[in-house]
């Protein structure tokens, strides 16, 4: 049946070097991930100061609960059918701190004035804007 100095096993292939060599090489591209991730999260593309009603205050999310803030500037704009449309802007709210004198200024009714600023990507699990509001006035 067999020839003889034939092996019954087989060698798929892989060697312990490949195998090494993957497994490197999917942390150098994980690390770069979360690197590039990191970056943009962190890097602020552009900050400042607004002023308005807020609209909604909110919890949001079934697994990651952010908190998510709508503000109303005041005037209208053009959507892109154009139509007028109230200039509301949502933000994402970090601190807990922060959350809960914005949810005192809403129970209040109280306009707000913010610092915000605004990053290149949110991560989902923080928020889903880009705008991170870091001061209540």
């Amino acid at each position: 049946m067999y020839k003889t100095g034939m092996s019954m096993s087989r060698n798929n292939g892989t060697t312990l070097g490949e195998l090494l060599i993957f497994i490197i090489l999917f942390f150098v591209i994980a690390g770069a991930l979360n690197i590039v991730g990191y970056m943009t999260y962190n890097m602020t593309y552009s900050d400042g100061i607004k002023y308005g009603s807020l609209m909604k205050v909110t919890t949001k999310g079934f697994i990651f609960k952010t908190k998510e803030v709508d503000i109303n500037l005041g005037g209208l704009k053009r959507d892109s059918e154009g139509h007028m449309t109230p200039n509301i802007e949502s933000y994402t709210v970090v601190e807990d701190s922060i959350y809960n004198q914005l949810q005192s200024k809403m129970d209040n009714g109280q306009p707000v004035t913010i610092d915000y600023r605004e990053v290149l990507h949110m991560p989902f699990w923080i928020g889903t804007g880009d705008r991170i509001i870091v001061k209540v006035h």
